[in-house]
């Protein structure tokens, strides 16, 4: 499945950006989600954060859709990187299963 995305920078001169997202298959956009840069090394890898905060009305609480997203500029990363990332996901208490692992079989 393919997304189209559209991001508009927050802040100048930060990694903080407002995104929507569309399935290639609708022509519905998703809510928007403040995206964020939470690590990097600027030349491998980027872990970043789209979150959109949500209200129960039922319940009266507040909750949140978080999407974390691993890009890398290789295939693969190593694993003490891979180690590390996942920490930091976890330090926003966020369930590092919520990582998409995306099949890169058929990339060039």
């Amino acid at each position: 499945m393919n997304f189209e995305v559209l991001m508009h920078c927050l802040i100048p001169k930060t990694g903080i950006v407002l995104a929507v997202f569309k399935k290639d298959d609708s022509d519905k956009w998703s809510d928007v989600y403040k995206k964020s840069i939470l690590a990097t090394d600027y030349t491998s890898y980027a872990l970043t954060l789209s979150c959109k905060q949500k209200f129960d009305e039922k319940t009266k609480e507040f909750t949140r859709h978080a999407v974390p997203e691993i890009w890398s500029r290789n295939l693969t990363l190593s694993q003490d990187v891979m180690d590390t990332l996942v920490n930091v996901v976890s330090g926003y208490d966020i369930d590092p299963s919520t990582i998409q692992k995306i099949d890169h079989t058929n990339c060039k």
